[in-house]
């Protein structure tokens, strides 16, 4: 009789467990997952030598999330990278971008390109790429979202500004939320040059890392949470 009731009270646990899943998959609870791609100020490098900083910005957007537990927030920045190499898969850790697109588990997918680009490609091949990946992570099912970068000692109406105001144009055109750095940062800077808060010229220090993903968190929150 005692075993009989011990596997019926298992037996009710785990209705009760498997009813709770599928509520929380009804209400689109559980862990969602956050892929964040991007160069160097992506991944975390340290401005003047090259090391990664305890805490990048992406480390700082995930903590910094309402109800953090529910998210899984992943890193895929890669130094000195483009938009055309993550959609080709020549960043050296990526494969193309369809291939990438199609085995990801991801809700979301965060970009961020431009300070390489602008040495790299000309704004028409740039903005094609930037388009291609947000078609393509659309056509599969995610949501994409484009992120201006830092400013840098190549802000400038013939530097990186062009670069940043085409990113604006696409994500228009391709109705993409953009989470504005570039326009936060440079409100911080208060016409200040850009070393203030990259002190290479390139890349934030630890504060400005911190910064980026605390702005980046708020944003994300106001558009997907706050509804």
């Amino acid at each position: 009789m005692i075993r009989i009731l011990v596997l019926l009270a298992a037996a009710l646990g785990a209705v009760a467990a498997y009813a709770a899943t599928r509520e929380r998959g009804e209400r689109g609870e559980g862990v969602q997952v956050i892929e964040y791609y991007g160069d160097s100020t992506v991944w975390g490098y340290r401005s003047n030598s090259g090391e990664r900083v305890p805490r990048p910005a992406p480390a700082v957007f995930a903590e910094s999330l309402p109800n953090a537990s529910r998210f899984e927030v992943r890193n895929e920045g890669v130094n000195g990278t483009a938009a055309c190499d993550l959609l080709n898969g020549t960043d050296g850790r990526h494969v193309p971008w369809r291939e990438q697109m199609a085995a990801s588990k991801a809700r979301y997918v965060i970009i961020n390109f431009a300070i390489n680009d602008q040495w790299k490609h000309d704004l028409d091949s740039y903005a094609g790429c930037l388009r291609s990946l947000a078609r393509i992570a659309r056509i599969n099912g995610k949501q994409m979202i484009f992120e201006t970068p830092n400013p840098t000692r190549d802000s400038g109406p013939d530097g990186l500004d062009v670069y940043v105001d085409t990113m604006r144009l696409v994500a228009a055109q391709e109705n993409v939320p953009v989470i504005d750095q570039y326009k936060y940062l440079t409100g911080v800077l208060g016409g200040q040059k850009p070393e203030t808060l990259c002190p290479d010229g390139l890349h934030p220090s630890e504060q400005v890392y911190i910064l980026k993903g605390r702005y980046a968190a708020k944003m994300f929150a106001s558009r997907f949470l706050e509804k």
